[in-house]
């Protein structure tokens, strides 16, 4: 199942010894995804795209992936705003070392994949378990 909708924000404030501050993800894409992995393996689950922006100020791009059985959103691409890229690794790439994204971010991108019916069971330590096709 794939919808196209208009990109989502979600905005969480977080706080270092610094202060206060707004990190703001723009969903550009969010969708149900599937492609060959290693060794046969076929990789099934959901792949988000965000745009990363703190206090306002764009900061990197993340390409992120939900597995089938997993419950945390890892990030399997990441660009900083002048397109460096920092790693990229590809759909669900599970053999190099994983980084899942903030709790709270990863709360506002289950709520969404409910909202556009993508998943009957998805959120904080709740394995993935895509909607039907």
């Amino acid at each position: 199942m794939t919808t196209q909708t208009d990109p989502q924000t979600i905005s969480i404030e977080l706080a270092d010894e610094d202060g206060t501050y707004t990190l703001a993800a723009t969903v550009e894409e969010l969708k149900r995804h599937q492609e060959a992995g290693l060794f046969g393996m076929k990789l099934i689950g959901l792949y988000a795209q965000l745009t990363i922006t703190v206090d306002g100020e764009k900061a990197e791009t993340q390409f992120l992936s939900l597995l089938v059985d997993e419950s945390h959103w890892i990030i399997d691409d990441r660009f900083g705003a002048n397109g460096y890229p920092f790693w990229a690794h590809g759909f669900g790439a599970r053999y190099l070392r994983c980084h899942a994204i903030l709790p709270e971010l990863a709360d506002g991108l289950d709520n969404l994949a409910r909202e556009r019916g993508l998943a009957t069971a998805i959120g904080r330590d709740v394995p993935l378990a895509l909607a039907d096709a």
